[in-house]
């Protein structure tokens, strides 16, 4: 999905992502986010930090996501941060 949980408050995005992972585990269906909210991402098994159009980071740690996104921002010509596709966890 991308951006599920955009527009929504808080409680309600927590319920959506542990629908994702419901489904994830009791399904076997894999779920695909596309989220600029690290506090989503931060619930995902494995991150994709995107940059341009590719692939910049692919890691299963938060930290290691979160410190690439900071990095990009640190750039002064930037404007948004890069997208996170975030697989969630079984």
């Amino acid at each position: 999905g991308d951006e599920p949980t955009g527009n929504l408050d808080s409680k309600t995005s927590r319920e959506v992502i542990e629908l994702f992972k419901k489904l994830n585990k009791e399904r076997q269906i894999t779920v695909i986010l596309v989220t600029h909210d690290l506090n989503v991402a931060r619930h995902a098994r494995r991150i994709l930090v995107m940059r341009d159009g590719m692939i910049g980071m692919d890691t299963t740690r938060f930290e290691d996501a979160f410190n690439s996104l900071h990095a990009f921002e640190s750039s002064p010509d930037e404007q948004e941060a890069p997208a996170v596709q975030a697989e969630l966890p079984e």
